[in-house]
């Protein structure tokens, strides 16, 4: 895992750790934090695209297979 696979990971992880307890409540977050949900979910999902789109890119589907250029 390159720098920027590590840095990706820790924001998965604590965007993980945030939703969670927003779900359940373990820890009360203060009122700060709470304004910012919006921009919280909306980085999170910007994560999620770019990653795809960078899985997709390496993994093309539509590339040619040594055995069919044959």
């Amino acid at each position: 895992m390159g720098k920027i696979g590590g840095i990706v990971f820790f924001l998965y992880g604590l965007l993980g750790l945030y939703i969670i307890n927003l779900a359940f409540g373990f820890i009360a977050l203060p009122e700060v934090i709470s304004n910012y949900n919006n921009w919280i979910f909306g980085i999170g999902g910007a994560l999620l695209i770019i990653t795809g789109f960078r899985y997709w890119w390496k993994n093309r589907i539509f590339r040619v297979s040594p055995v069919a250029s044959l």
